[in-house]
């Protein structure tokens, strides 16, 4: 199957390569070492133990010891399923964009201005993420959880723009924006990590 050479799938194919392997390689590391501290870090550690958990999230079952546990099943089921289909769609789009040519891809139409189409799946797609992007990180203080949901906001206004335009320049584009502040997602989860530690 021949794939229509653009930027926007040059740049894709990598990003869901990384996304894809970082998925499977968590995937498989709660099965084989669920005790080693990345486990630890990216499962259990998002969660406070229940001795000193609020109230509320002891309720909700969002301590170290329920949560955690719940999400190590969750990893093991879907770590390895979504890492695969995901690094095997990433290599293929890669290859695909190689076969097209081991020039540079020509990044300049990307540069211009962006048009706004109001797409009603977008409204839903935008508030359930930041949904989760709120439960993911209220309990880290307001300043993190306002950065780390408008950053995800940001993302899925552009990423569903980039899916109502689905070709053409304009999606192309959005989908270029969209990973702007996808990137800043991971670094500010990372540098929150960091701060957590120290």
């Amino acid at each position: 199957m021949n794939m229509e050479c653009n930027s926007g799938l040059t740049v894709m194919g990598p990003l869901l390569l990384v996304f894809g392997g970082f998925a499977l390689y968590l995937g498989i590391m709660v099965w084989i070492r669920p005790q080693s501290q990345f486990v630890q870090d990216q499962v259990f550690d998002r969660y406070k133990p229940e001795a000193v958990a609020s109230p509320v999230s002891r309720f909700f079952g969002l301590t170290k010891e329920s949560a955690g546990s719940r999400d190590l099943g969750v990893w093991r089921v879907l770590g390895p399923l979504n890492g695969t289909i995901f690094v095997v769609v990433g290599t293929w789009i890669t290859i695909a964009q190689i076969q097209c040519g081991f020039h540079l891809p020509d990044l300049r139409p990307l540069i211009g201005p962006v048009e706004v189409t109001y797409w009603a799946p977008s409204v839903p797609f935008i508030a359930f993420a930041m949904a989760i992007a709120v439960w993911r990180s209220y309990r880290s203080g307001i300043g993190w959880c306002i950065a780390d949901t408008t950053l995800v906001a940001a993302f899925a206004f552009a990423a569903a723009e980039a899916a109502a335009y689905h070709i053409g320049i304009q999606a192309n584009r959005w989908f270029a924006l969209a990973i702007v502040p996808l990137v800043a997602t991971g670094l500010l989860y990372w540098l929150r990590t960091r701060l957590h530690k120290a």
